[in-house]
């Protein structure tokens, strides 16, 4: 089945469709569109019922507390610059305390890192000896199983 030319919905210019519903000639068309239909929401969605353009309620930023009008309706903040400084503030709150304490591998206590420690696994030497100490026998435990079912594997195959 052979696609005919279609006019862009967009441009109105001729072209030839890659697959039976495209009715937009090129990517730059499609963020026209894109774009017209942004505004459109938009527009619908700041209208009350009655079609008269519904204003938003003045805000006080949450940085400066200056009063401003927001764009979007969970705006919390007047411009970029009060933005990057409340994620500063969020970071500082939240990432530092996170990335400053972890859980010991073994026992699964809470520590706290300093410093130069952030690779640290283990709350103290004892759980990085005990831990080691467990991963030696769990290796251990797994030649032996490896060995017995390799002699299986060999008595089986010889009985075939």
């Amino acid at each position: 089945m052979k696609l005919q030319h279609k006019k862009c919905t967009v441009c109105n210019s001729k072209f030839k469709p890659k697959h039976g519903n495209q009715d937009i000639c090129s990517a730059a068309c499609l963020t026209i569109r894109r774009r017209s239909y942004q505004k459109k929401y938009h527009e619908l969605y700041r209208r009350e019922k009655d079609g008269n353009m519904k204003e938003l309620q003045h805000k006080q930023c949450s940085m400066c507390s200056l009063n401003f009008t927001p764009k979007h309706f969970k705006e919390k903040v007047c411009s970029p610059a009060c933005f990057e400084a409340r994620r500063r503030e969020y970071q500082k709150k939240y990432y530092i305390l996170l990335k400053n304490n972890k859980n010991c591998k073994y026992c699964k206590k809470n520590f706290d890192l300093k410093n130069n420690q952030k690779r640290y696994k283990y709350c103290s030497d004892e759980c990085a000896c005990k831990a080691h100490k467990d991963s030696i026998k769990y290796h251990h435990m797994l030649r032996k199983h490896k060995k017995y079912f390799k002699k299986n594997d060999d008595t089986l195959s010889k009985a075939n």
